[in-house]
């Protein structure tokens, strides 16, 4: 990983095609990825696909060292023709939740919310906001917008906290090389010196840089062992706060898996991936990103640095939407407060619960990402609670589909571990 980055980009999306700067992985995935906004607000004909604004992206990136992407910043970094100021008019539209719910997708709503969170959270003055933002920013500290952003500024503050262990090791080991380098050159002498007591004297010498340079090592090693228990017990703190979000939707038990996942790597220091490891991964980083929302991106960017398979919105999210928009066209109502399905994620059995007892189920469906039927149960019981075995599906992401004999549809996103 090498750490935050910066972007300039449009933040209008308009459709589920567009893109815009949120950005994770490699050039390519930077390059295609989609990023949150409302489309435009009728109401505000200002916000148009012209109105290029700044967005401020933070991410976790892989070492791309085979893919580039020039950009020219003639007056440094951050700079340009679209200085940083906040707030902007779309900051103001975020904060008075002005979305066109027709266009953007919850987890676009969720991560534009986040965005504005965070730039919230770095002014230097909160008391000299605007009140619409202040009360914004108390308000969504309580939901998983800011629990989330809490998490990522945990992260952070972990880190900067050993920054200057960090730098002192860094400076000690720049001398134990330099040390290496001068007993290096004094065994060159020795070995051509001739003289008896000047070859004395040289060994004396080097035993003298051997036992400083013994000496500096031991101070590193304890140094480097003090740094990392540290670090460890302050991401563990990460951890829990992570762990103890509630999370309702897809995107955010995403972003909480991702996150756990990283966390676990970064406090052990062990970047190797089991095979159970590895296949949620890869699950999590097929995940159409309009679905998925920002773990997605912290997931490919995981699954890119483990030599997992590089996704795409481009391929995924077509198919993805395609179950979206029948949906959402079709005649065939879809009651969103009939169903109850847990646990979620689940690995073993799902238990499912029709809290209306006018409807009965007439057939159940398992669906995965891309929309293919994996399972199908016929139901002739009248029970209103029933148990699914799910032991034989492989761990990932899939749609619940239930099917009542009044012939409405109700649809649940579960995750398998």
């Amino acid at each position: 990983m090498i750490g935050v980055q910066e972007h300039l980009g449009n933040k209008w999306l308009g459709s589920y095609n567009g893109k815009a700067a949120k950005h994770y992985g490699t050039s390519a995935d930077r390059a295609e990825s989609l990023f949150i906004i409302n489309s435009q607000d009728q109401q505000h004909p200002e916000y148009t696909p012209s109105n290029f604004i700044e967005l401020v992206n933070d991410g976790w990136f892989a070492d791309d060292y085979k893919e580039a992407i020039q950009v020219i910043c003639p007056n440094g970094p951050g700079s340009g023709n679209f200085p940083k100021t906040f707030p902007k008019e779309e900051d103001y539209l975020i904060a008075n939740n002005g979305f066109d719910y027709g266009e953007a997708a919850g987890s676009r709503i969720w991560s534009a919310r986040r965005q504005l969170y965070r730039e919230i959270s770095r002014q230097d003055d909160f008391d000299s906001l605007p009140l619409l933002f202040q009360n914004y920013y108390v308000s969504q500290s309580e939901t998983s917008v800011g629990q989330f952003e809490q998490v990522e500024a945990g992260i952070e503050q972990a880190f900067s906290s050993v920054t200057p262990l960090n730098e002192s090791i860094t400076t000690w080991t720049f001398l134990a090389d330099s040390i290496n380098q001068m007993i290096a050159s004094l065994l060159e002498v020795y070995l051509l010196e001739t003289d008896s007591s000047d070859k004395l004297n040289i060994l004396l010498q080097i035993n003298d840089y051997k036992s400083e340079l013994d000496s500096l090592l031991e101070v590193v090693e304890v140094t480097y062992t003090t740094m990392i228990d540290s670090l460890g017990i302050r991401l563990a703190l990460v951890d829990d706060l992570n762990g103890a979000i509630v999370s309702d939707s897809l995107f955010e038990r995403i972003q909480q898996d991702v996150n756990h996942m990283a966390l676990a790597k970064m406090m052990t220091s062990n970047f190797t991936l089991n095979a159970s490891e590895m296949e949620l991964l890869d699950s999590l980083a097929a995940v159409c990103s309009l679905f998925g929302g920002e773990g997605i991106y912290r997931a490919r960017s995981l699954a890119l640095i483990f030599g997992l398979e590089n996704h795409r919105d481009d391929s995924l999210c077509v198919p993805s939407m395609l179950p979206r928009v029948r949906e959402q066209n079709s005649n065939t109502q879809i009651q969103s407060s009939a169903l109850s399905v847990y646990p979620n994620p689940a690995s073993h059995i799902l238990h499912i619960f029709v809290e209306d007892p006018d409807y009965k189920v007439a057939e159940i469906r398992i669906l995965d990402i891309l929309g293919n039927v994996i399972n199908k149960f016929a139901n002739t019981s009248v029970d209103r609670s029933m148990d699914l075995e799910i032991n034989q599906i492989y761990k990932g992401i899939y749609r619940l589909e239930v099917k009542f004999t009044n012939g409405m549809v109700n649809s649940k996103i579960f995750l398998k571990f």
